[in-house]
């Protein structure tokens, strides 16, 4: 009687923490954002383009041909983008009413134009999410930056934003972290997200392949990385003849790489 009380007890126990929810720490990145200025450029007859340097003018035809900028940002490897919310904003309207040309129709190679939208889309925020990328083994968000809000008429000026991104994580990861671009908004900032990082020489995974092979499994590698495993491939023709004969030779390079690389 008593073991099934206890048995009880603990199954009671184990249900009871299966469905406890998962806690997560949650990181909280801050940017600011400060606009050039700008200048006026006429556009065909009553239009305007608005020019800032660094900033480029381009749209469909269902889009106003408004500065905008790409920004990129750096993300840890095991993070989960939760959201982003713009904590302050610096802005001035302008007087008077502007003409905003749109951009042109798409046209195919065989000459077919490709109708969009009928309705033209305003810009009524300066930030946009637009993609949650991951280039070998590096995530990033990235952003787009409009310095000019406008309803069809009316132009807002946006001198300066500060926003917020908060991302959940389980822990910071021990991952490869490769060479990364200057042109992140948080590059300075980046290896604060890691506990550890693996240096140039170390690796997570050996692939051994025939000659042949070789472009296959350099391009599995790519993949690999694509996903922050850190690869290494070697052919046969590559490993170095320590044994009577080539399976010998391969589990002493094997058990070299182990040893000197700590691959698992």
């Amino acid at each position: 009687m008593r073991k099934k009380l206890i048995l009880a007890l603990l199954l009671m126990t184990l249900l009871v923490f299966s469905t406890l929810p998962r806690i997560y720490a949650s990181t909280n990145l801050s940017f600011t954002l400060v606009s050039p200025p700008f200048t006026f450029e006429n556009y065909n007859g009553d239009y305007v383009l608005i020019k800032l340097p660094g900033f480029i003018n381009v749209g469909m035809q269902d889009e106003y041909l408004l500065p905008r900028k790409n920004i990129k940002i750096l993300i840890p490897n095991g993070a989960k983008f939760v959201s982003y919310r713009i904590s302050e904003i610096k802005k001035t309207e302008l007087s008077g009413i502007y003409k905003i040309p749109t951009g042109e129709n798409p046209i195919s190679e065989d000459g077919r134009i490709y109708k969009l939208n009928e309705k033209i889309k305003c810009i009524s925020t300066p930030l946009e999410l637009t993609e949650i990328e991951n280039e070998r083994g590096v995530r990033f968000l990235v952003f787009t930056y409009y310095p000019f809000l406008y309803d069809g008429t009316k132009l807002t000026y946006v001198k300066e934003i500060k926003f917020n991104i908060t991302l959940r994580t389980d822990k910071k990861e021990k991952v490869y972290k490769n060479e990364v671009e200057r042109d992140f908004l948080n590059y300075y900032s980046f290896n604060s997200f890691y506990s550890d990082s693996i240096s140039n020489s170390t690796y997570d995974y050996l692939i051994i392949t025939i000659d042949r092979a070789k472009k296959l499994a350099d391009e599995h590698k790519e993949f690999l990385e694509s996903r922050g495993i850190k690869t290494k491939v070697v052919a046969l023709s590559q490993i170095p003849d320590t044994g009577v004969d080539d399976a010998e030779s391969i589990r002493n390079f094997i058990k070299k790489e182990y040893e000197s690389t700590g691959i698992k």
